[in-house]
């Protein structure tokens, strides 16, 4: 393969990942086009495309920014282990729902917090009393193999003995942890 033909393929793939606005824009003008296949996006400035690509640079430092929270919200979110406890019924996860929502979201709508369930029913139920949406839940042994590709997040596990028990296939008797404290105990 020529390096010429290297490069142009590198500029098909550059020119399929534009958000679309700024692809018509490019693919509608065939100067334009011919400009991009030879230079790259810097090569449009100039009164036409000047708005187009202010507003694609705009877009790409709030994605930028937006991910840099997230990143930031995933590190403190798993920092330190924090353990619910109580009774059932008393809000353990009421507690979970609440600390989901304190995450935030990367530009791509991905949360940075998730909550991990031992079934189907758990994250419909969950969804629907807590009006969360479905991409806040995993379900155990199903979802969280299907997402790996998506971007790290941190994750609650709520009624950890129901999931170790789906997850590892065994009835779970006793679960140790080191934590620097109980962060909340539901009575």
């Amino acid at each position: 393969m020529s390096l010429g033909a290297f490069r142009a393929g590198e500029r098909v793939a550059e020119l399929a990942a534009l958000p679309e606005y700024l692809r018509d824009a490019i693919t509608g003008d065939e100067l334009a086009t011919r400009l991009f296949m030879t230079q790259g996006l810097d090569a449009l400035r100039g009164a036409k495309f000047d708005a187009l690509l202010d507003r694609y640079e705009a877009e790409q430092a709030e994605r930028r920014l937006r991910r840099e929270r997230y990143e930031a919200d995933v590190a403190n979110a798993s920092r330190d282990l924090q353990v619910v406890l109580g009774d059932r019924a008393s809000g353990k996860t009421t507690a979970v729902v609440a600390w989901l929502r304190e995450g935030v979201t990367d530009a791509d709508g991905n949360p940075s917090r998730v909550v991990m369930v031992a079934d189907i029913a758990r994250a419909q139920h969950i969804c629907r009393v807590h009006g969360i949406p479905a991409s806040w839940v995993l379900v155990a042994g199903e979802d969280h193999r299907r997402r790996l590709g998506r971007p790290e997040a941190a994750v609650a596990v709520d009624d950890l003995r129901d999931v170790l028990a789906v997850l590892l296939r065994v009835r779970v008797g006793l679960v140790s942890d080191f934590s620097r404290e109980v962060e909340a105990l539901v009575r």
